[in-house]
């Protein structure tokens, strides 16, 4: 539960992607008002001030302030001036380029040489050995990136999010089954038991894992989809 100050209430809309930053900040271990700070900015359609931030959130003004020199010190957000208002405001930077700089994230592609649609990487293994890392957060199954991400969590000692994507649903399990048996037993059974924690997109998605037989934590965090704060900016752009 997010804490509120008795005269600035949250709209749904701010809590949920409040919640949604709680979360994700808890598996990288980060201070929950870190999380409160971004995700209200988030959502925000103005820059907001560390007073207004204080007295919506209810949080304390150096609790505030030292969220706001981490989040800026990160590349995570920047610094607004408003005419007419000596207070400094904030506002989060959004775009995924920024977020990745700010987060210090290296995007490596390698080639890959292929089994069939199992693609291998050795040229990736070698970066990814050499690479210093606090948590694994892979996407799917059944492949040479799942390998790699469940042996470099137990090598290091790091969590391991992992998002089977859908993956384990009886549907998917079944489309070239017999596949999936040998890389199973290869690797990606031993991956699924061992990671930290699932994220499952959905409630069907994290009851097709428990289905599986899988009994580790699960956080089930939907896709973020930032929705116009006035209804009437929705537009039809196309019925396909």
């Amino acid at each position: 539960m997010v804490a509120v100050a008795d005269d600035g209430q949250l709209s749904s809309l701010e809590a949920e992607a409040i919640g949604l930053f709680i979360q994700l900040g808890r598996l990288v271990s980060q201070p929950r008002s870190f999380a409160e700070i971004y995700g209200l900015l988030f959502v925000s359609p103005r820059p907001l001030s560390a007073e207004v931030l204080v007295e919506r959130l209810g949080t304390s003004r150096a609790s505030a302030e030292r969220a706001l020199l981490f989040l800026r010190r990160a590349g995570l957000l920047r610094m607004v001036y408003v005419p007419g208002d000596r207070r400094m405001h904030y506002e989060a930077v959004a775009e995924p380029r920024h977020m990745v700089v700010g987060s210090r994230v290296r995007l490596v592609q390698e080639p890959a040489s292929a089994w069939g649609r199992f693609r291998r990487s050795p040229a990736l293994w070698s970066q990814a050995r050499g690479a210093a890392m606090d948590l694994i957060h892979s996407h799917g199954l059944w492949t040479d990136v799942s390998h790699l991400a469940g042996d470099l969590a137990r090598r290091r000692g790091v969590p391991h999010l992992l998002a089977p994507c859908g993956m384990l649903a009886p549907g998917a399990l079944r489309h070239h089954g017999w596949k999936k048996v040998p890389i199973r037993v290869w690797f990606q059974g031993r991956a699924l038991r061992e990671a930290r924690c699932l994220h499952a997109k959905s409630h069907k998605e994290y009851e097709g894992i428990r289905q599986f037989g899988l009994r580790n934590p699960v956080a089930v965090i939907p896709n973020l989809i930032v929705r116009p704060v006035d209804s009437n900016q929705w537009s039809v752009i196309s019925d396909q």
